[in-house]
């Protein structure tokens, strides 16, 4: 008896070679449709990595001439304006805010203490009756016509620093726990006149806290008189600003009466 089983037909061993054939084929299509998706792949990453050393290089290209033109800034600063200073002091709390003191330029710390030692002089000469005066503006602020002595205040301590809240031009916590650490340790910049200066007293004072205290609680209680849901955002970070300072400067340090919002 036969075991060898029936006979294949020659068209069912062709189908069986096709078959075995277009199996093969497809595996390489599927190999070489891999191959191509790597080297794309690796394309991609050289060209992310090309533009991520051209940046690298960039910045430090950028913090080269920074540091280059910071004796220049120093030099010219006693010939600054009041806003030209402002503006430069505002850059350099945004270079410092989130960072560790290691973390921050030497060029920018050299920059800081320039601005707050000219701050010192002209607050000292103002204060002092020296002959330092603002110069006038033409510039008038929205009122009812009248002349108040508001009027003659109408630059504020904390915007001149560039601390601003809110939901839509407000810094984030980080900057603006600096900027209040800020105002509360460092030689002001000379606004309005004698008087104003006079209450800000001076760095790490009681006067100094009470008058950052009392301008940051009176704004809350404006804002919330108004009622208004754009100021609710305004309204959180001033309070919240406000526990900062409690906690971290009054408590234990001071006696005076914490202003209430």
């Amino acid at each position: 008896m036969s075991t060898t089983g029936p006979p294949v037909s020659p068209n069912k061993r062709r189908r069986k070679g096709v078959k075995r054939s277009g199996r093969t084929t497809y595996q390489q299509k599927i190999a070489a449709l891999r191959a191509a998706y790597l080297a794309r792949q690796n394309a991609k990453s050289v060209r992310t990595t090309s533009r991520s050393d051209a940046s690298v290089d960039s910045k430090a290209q950028s913090w080269s001439r920074i540091k280059k033109s910071v004796p220049r800034l120093i030099s010219a600063i006693p010939t600054r304006s009041h806003s030209e200073l402002a503006a430069m002091y505002q850059k350099c709390i945004a270079k410092m805010a989130g960072r560790t003191v290691a973390e921050i330029s030497p060029a920018v710390v050299q920059l800081h203490e320039a601005i707050t030692t000219e701050w010192s002089r002209r607050t000292g000469s103002l204060l002092a009756g020296e002959g330092y005066f603002k110069w006038p503006t033409t510039e008038a602020p929205q009122g009812d016509g009248g002349l108040t002595g508001h009027m003659w205040r109408s630059v504020g301590m904390l915007s001149t620093l560039g601390y601003h809240v809110g939901s839509t031009e407000g810094l984030r916590e980080v900057e603006r726990r600096l900027l209040l650490d800020q105002a509360f340790f460092i030689f002001l910049p000379p606004l309005n006149d004698a008087s104003y200066m006079a209450e800000w007293g001076p760095p790490k004072s009681a006067r100094r806290l009470r008058k950052l205290a009392e301008t940051i609680a009176a704004l809350t209680r404006n804002a919330k008189r108004r009622r208004l849901r754009d100021l609710q955002a305004a309204c959180n970070d001033w309070e919240d600003d406000l526990r900062f300072l409690h906690d971290n400067y009054y408590v234990g340090h001071f006696g005076f009466g914490w202003p209430r919002t």
